[in-house]
């Protein structure tokens, strides 16, 4: 016999949801993020994510995902098929590193707790909750 698929994990409907939030969470970087970075070079928490996010996005790419094809892939998407599990692979890896780079962010920079008259670190902030509410999908 064939090898066995391992069951999705989440639904493809909600695999769909998950592919199109880390779509729009690399395009949000680039419109809003990006932006102001250049104003706040001497925040390292800062600079510490426009290296890593853009290694993300590299490592993504790599592995077949760019912001185009998100739609394209949720249509072709099945219950069950190869395809589904492969994506939902990349889905729980980008959940992965974007829980481990608040964590280091959080390990590194403890003010990131707190509320700061710091815009650079509310900056920070700002995108931590943004990667929080997307690992819950």
């Amino acid at each position: 016999g064939g090898a066995a698929f391992k069951p999705l994990t989440v639904s493809v409907p909600q695999l769909r949801i998950g592919l199109q939030r880390m779509a729009d969470f690399f395009a949000d970087w680039n419109t809003r993020f990006i932006p102001q970075l250049e104003a706040h070079r001497n925040n390292e928490a800062l600079m510490f994510l426009s290296v890593h996010i853009p290694m993300l996005r590299h490592a993504l790419e790599d592995a077949g995902l760019n912001s185009l094809t998100v739609g394209q892939i949720t249509e072709m998407l099945e219950e069950q098929s190869a395809e589904a599990l492969e994506w939902q692979g990349l889905y729980h890896e980008f959940v992965w590193k974007m829980r481990d780079m608040v964590n280091e962010l959080r390990r590194r920079w403890p003010a990131l707790n707190q509320p700061s008259a710091d815009a650079g670190n509310e900056l920070v902030r700002d995108w931590i909750r943004q990667a929080q509410e997307l690992t819950l999908g």
